[in-house]
């Protein structure tokens, strides 16, 4: 799917967690709905060309093209349950080893990265930049909201795949063991990314469910 798409799934997942499962309160479902719509993108840095790439520059299309050569290209590696467990584990690390200054710093380098992506996905302008950097930066000084990082990396991370598997080209869940690609829908309802279906089908779907949680988010803190 579409960076947009991705990006606009993952914040459903990430307000779906955080109403239905979590019960959280206003700050914290806020922080984890944008986490997971910035880790939703995180898989497609297996491509030097994508919103998770572009998202800081130089810096992050070097860090694409390592990962690509890594994970042996675009959806392998990175669109596999170990891809989504080496995530997952690479969250917890920078939020566990933020205690000295550049544990802070290279915390708050990957949280930019991860929510100008989003940004820039939902095209959100500036506007949305200036929340992620200021977002960033109180999480890595001030250690706030830390333990939702790794619960939006696998999230984010699971319903990327999740997404990429309606698509016709799959994913392979299982590798390295296997580059065998895995569906979610019959082959005749898999349906081609940036196509019609995606712009006209999926996406209206996915305001839809993210209006529905919010309506339900609002509903239960009132």
């Amino acid at each position: 799917m579409l960076g947009h798409s991705h990006a606009l799934s993952g914040a459903a997942a990430g307000l779906a967690v955080g109403t239905l499962i979590l019960h959280e309160h206003a700050g914290p479902l806020a922080l984890l709905t944008a986490l997971t719509s910035a880790y939703a993108l995180a898989p497609d840095l297996d491509s030097c060309g994508s919103t998770a790439a572009r998202s800081l520059g130089f810096a992050t299309r070097i860090i694409a093209r390592g990962v690509r050569a890594v994970s042996g290209g675009h959806r392998h590696g990175t669109h596999s349950l170990l891809g989504t467990a080496a995530f997952t584990a690479m969250a917890w690390a920078a939020c566990h080893w933020r205690h000295d200054w550049p544990g802070r710093v290279l915390l708050a380098l990957v949280l930019i990265a991860g929510l100008t992506a989003a940004s820039d996905a939902l095209r959100l302008g500036h506007t949305g930049n200036l929340l992620g950097l200021g977002t960033a930066a109180v999480m890595a000084v001030g250690g706030f909201g830390l333990a939702l990082v790794p619960v939006a990396a696998a999230g984010g991370c699971a319903v990327h795949i999740a997404g990429d598997m309606l698509t016709r080209t799959g994913c392979p869940l299982l590798w390295p063991a296997t580059l065998r690609d895995f569906w979610l829908l019959p082959r005749r309802a898999r349906f081609s990314t940036g196509h019609a279906t995606e712009k006209w089908l999926v996406t209206p779907l996915l305001l839809a469910v993210l209006g529905w949680l919010a309506w339900r988010a609002a509903g239960g803190m009132t």
